[in-house]
């Protein structure tokens, strides 16, 4: 995972070729999965970089997010939810995405019951949000980026036909 591109591809480490670069700097070479182009990371430098999760940490987030409490986005005034929503997405944190994105979605559905439109923020940050996830659980998961919310709900329906009433 690199910052808010997402899922990428280590092509090479190395000296960069240009000749404005320093020649004995080391740079991640990185090829975004889902966008074009290609990324020059200094080996050494503050952009976030992380290994993507393996499939068992998947399915135990995916398993957790019932659980997950998304009051700290959903209940925010609206002035400060863009710093919150900005927060999320910089900590990296696969299980913080998925609270503002409930959160989010727990917005939205409080406007439409008050008839009114979801936030295009809420919106905004929630696609950001989950661009950022199901491109991770894709990858990791060996799935198309668009069967993972197939693959949550079954997963999900799964745990619940194996949770026994009380």
């Amino acid at each position: 995972m690199y910052g808010s591109t997402g899922v990428c591809r280590v092509l090479q480490v190395g000296p960069l070729s240009f000749s404005s670069a320093q020649k004995d700097k080391l740079y991640y070479w990185l090829e975004p999965v889902y966008e074009t182009g290609l990324i020059y990371a200094p080996v050494d430098g503050p952009a976030f970089i992380r290994p993507l999760m393996t499939r068992k940490e998947v399915d135990a987030l995916i398993r957790k997010m019932p659980s997950l409490d998304g009051s700290e986005y959903s209940a925010s005034s609206v002035k400060i939810l863009p710093d919150r929503y900005r927060a999320a997405l910089k900590a990296h944190q696969c299980e913080t995405l998925l609270r503002m994105m409930k959160g989010a979605y727990l917005r939205a559905q409080q406007a439409l019951k008050n008839g009114r439109r979801p936030g295009q923020m809420d919106v905004d940050y929630r696609k950001k949000a989950e661009k950022l996830l199901y491109g991770e659980f894709a990858v990791v998961l060996e799935i198309p980026y668009e069967e993972v919310p197939g693959y949550i709900e079954e997963t999900l329906a799964r745990q619940e036909e194996d949770t026994p009433a009380p």
